[in-house]
């Protein structure tokens, strides 16, 4: 787990979820690393929005990328994040997810948010 996020409240964790999604070009690797950190260590906690929130944050990003206006990063640097995950299922759609994006199929990438949403919805 990552201990960077296992030492944040709450409160800051959600402001890492937003702060990723709407200041991405600012990070040096994929700002949906922090927010997969941030939603596991919610999830794992117990917080009743984390799941929506997630999905939320992924698609904005999403649709930032889709529409080209920022240069945000695809270096990804934690490319066995996925493991985290409570649900391997869950965790392997996220890293299917980071692919797509890395070699630009937003379209693949649409579908795979909203397996990952279904997906959590069964969970």
């Amino acid at each position: 787990m990552n201990s960077t996020c296992e030492a944040l409240d709450s409160r800051a964790l959600v402001r890492q979820i937003r702060a990723a999604v709407t200041q991405p070009t600012e990070a040096e690797y994929m700002p949906e690393s922090d927010v997969w950190g941030a939603y596991i260590e919610l999830r794992r906690r117990g917080e009743p929005e984390a799941n929506r929130r997630f999905i939320q944050a992924l698609r904005s990003l999403h649709r930032r990328r889709a529409d080209g206006v920022a240069d945000i990063p695809l270096d990804d640097t934690a490319p066995r994040e996925h493991l985290e995950a409570p649900d391997p299922f869950l965790g392997e759609l996220f890293k299917a997810y980071k692919k797509c994006i890395q070699r630009t199929r937003l379209g693949p990438a649409a579908k795979l948010i909203r397996d990952m949403e279904n997906q959590i919805q069964t969970v």
